[in-house]
């Protein structure tokens, strides 16, 4: 895992708690998972878009460990890429690997049969349009902003 996920996951771990272990999951209530078969599951906008297996806790609560090295289903140009999830639904650009927001393909009238066009359009926009990368660095909160800076200088010209 790469230096910036590294501090992003602990920025939010502080903040919130939640994200102490990226490969182990406890199933809540709201957690969204879809069974594949026996006890492998995926996890809704799961960012690495993995196979999880269900297991249990001593004291019987049950929770899902990653299954599967984390990997993306890339279109990538030079140092940006765009991801899509399991199921197609939403699409993640990324730069360095590193994610940076993600588009929901039912705004933009995208289904799944053209998800790969969607996904080639958004990395040209990346790859050649600098006031299209701005306003995604404007969605970012000020901590990741700042992360982001550190981490590539770059983003900021």
């Amino acid at each position: 895992m790469s230096e910036l996920d590294n501090l992003l996951l602990k920025l939010s771990s502080d903040r919130t708690g939640d994200l102490k272990n990226i490969n182990k999951i406890r199933v809540t209530k709201d957690l969204k998972i879809k069974k594949i078969a026996f006890d492998v599951f995926k996890v809704y906008k799961d960012a690495y878009d993995g196979l999880w297996h269900m297991e249990e806790d001593s004291d019987g609560s049950k929770f899902l460990v990653r299954a599967s090295n984390p990997v993306y289903d890339y279109n990538t140009s030079g140092s940006w890429s765009v991801s899509n999830d399991y199921d197609h639904s939403s699409v993640t650009v990324n730069y360095k690997n590193v994610p940076l927001c993600s588009f929901a393909c039912n705004e933009f009238g995208v289904d799944s049969n053209n998800i790969d066009v969607f996904k080639k359009t958004l990395l040209e926009k990346v790859s050649s349009d600098n006031l299209f990368v701005k306003n995604i660095l404007k969605e970012q909160s000020q901590a990741k902003l700042e992360a982001l800076h550190l981490t590539f200088p770059e983003l900021q010209k």
